[in-house]
């Protein structure tokens, strides 16, 4: 999850808020982490106390609740994908020592992530991933430390973009919109859950699969304040303004960190920038057929069985899809990231609400339900994620 996650929303979105607007926004990512925080709780305990899917749940409250979230996800799915791919392609061509046009790149990065799934399993995904978070957190953490010594390249007398006007309302909903990731991972958590109890033959009790997701979540957040930090540090009020292509963009994250933190520090940024985005490729390009096929398969009547065909089925769909629209958004990379982020945000009630009608349904044991305390963030999230949705709304639509 943590994976899946890290990503655009750390590198891309909160980066560009700290870079923007200094660390007036560390509350808006700190408040999207909060509200946000039940519905993807809600992936690992429905799983762990009941030994099914969240996909399952949906089904069981009837075909229209899973009908309604496949097409969703159908939307959500492509320009992630897209969005993802394009921003990992861009930062492999900076460091490359050759030119090659970023969207070969994706179609390349594509290739060998379908070549790896369709090699290993589950087992080998969880562990490569593993490794690449390991580099992500060193190397984000070296990165920001040395920043925090080195202080802000804004001068005493530079004063600040404010981010609370209506021009700005478009980009605090992308922001919210994937921090720390779309609310339909959920159902990826559950699913990958279901896997590792298959691969290794035994399920995790309700604690430990809890324990296991907040260790996650927690780093997730850690991150995304860590990522703002260095836009907040390194390029507020520096005067640079963000590329909107995607090789002159991830070039510049990575100059701008060099020229103010050292030159010492461009591999490290470097690495740090493509392990933030190529363990969330690998994840979404895992997860959104996975989820896809499984419950196209649960649709079809087939219940428990292999649903590798329907996979597969998803996984040529959702990648020649993805590459069209890369193709089609080459030379503005903020464009694409802040539709897709948007378009998230959007759709973040409704996943909400099929995670709350699952886990407080009857197929959920009593004494695995959410204590008070998370009911009650429950419902606090779920009305902040319908409002700040009809604000966004109103404000582009009325205003």
């Amino acid at each position: 999850m943590a994976g899946a996650a890290i990503g655009v929303s750390h590198l891309v979105q909160s980066t560009r808020a700290g870079a923007d607007y200094g660390w007036q926004l560390l509350w808006i990512i700190l408040l999207a982490n909060l509200i946000k925080y039940p519905f993807f709780e809600f992936g690992s305990r429905y799983t762990a106390a009941t030994g099914k899917t969240l996909l399952d749940g949906y089904h069981k409250l009837g075909k229209g609740y899973l009908l309604t979230y496949i097409l969703a996800n159908i939307v959500t799915s492509i320009g992630s994908i897209a969005a993802i791919t394009f921003v990992t392609s861009a930062l492999l061509a900076n460091l490359m020592p050759f030119e090659l046009h970023v969207s070969y790149w994706a179609v390349i990065l594509v290739t060998i992530c379908t070549l790896m799934f369709a090699k290993g399993h589950y087992h080998f995904i969880d562990r490569f991933i593993k490794v690449l978070m390991v580099v992500l957190v060193v190397t984000t953490i070296s990165a920001f430390s040395v920043a925090i010594y080195k202080g802000g390249v804004a001068t005493p007398d530079f004063v600040s973009n404010t981010p609370w006007e209506l021009a700005s309302v478009a980009f605090l909903i992308a922001l919210m919109g994937w921090m720390p990731a779309p609310i339909e991972i959920s159902t990826w958590q559950s699913l990958w859950m279901e896997a590792k109890t298959r691969d290794e033959g035994k399920a995790p009790t309700l604690k430990q699969a809890l324990r296991d997701f907040n260790f996650g979540y927690i780093l997730c957040a850690v991150l995304a304040i860590m990522f703002l930090g260095l836009g907040a540090l390194v390029m507020h009020g520096s005067g640079a303004e963000f590329s909107s292509s995607g090789v002159g963009f991830a070039k510049q994250v990575v100059d701008l960190y060099t020229n103010n933190i050292g030159e010492f520090a461009r591999p490290i940024i470097a690495i740090a920038a493509f392990t933030t985005m190529f363990s969330t490729t690998i994840t979404l390009l895992d997860a959104y057929p996975r989820s896809l096929g499984y419950a196209t398969n649960i649709m079809l009547g087939n219940g428990d069985k292999p649903y590798n065909k329907m996979r597969w089925v998803w996984t040529a769909i959702l990648y020649l899809a993805a590459l069209i629209i890369i193709f089609a958004f080459t030379s503005n990379i903020k464009t694409l990231v802040d539709i897709v982020t948007i378009v998230a945000f959007l759709a973040g009630p409704f996943f909400a609400y099929l995670n709350i009608r699952a886990v407080y349904s009857k197929h959920m044991p009593a004494d695995a339900k959410p204590k008070l305390w998370l009911t009650i963030l429950t419902i606090i999230g779920f009305i902040t994620l319908v409002v700040f949705a009809v604000g966004f709304l109103v404000s582009r639509f009325i205003l």
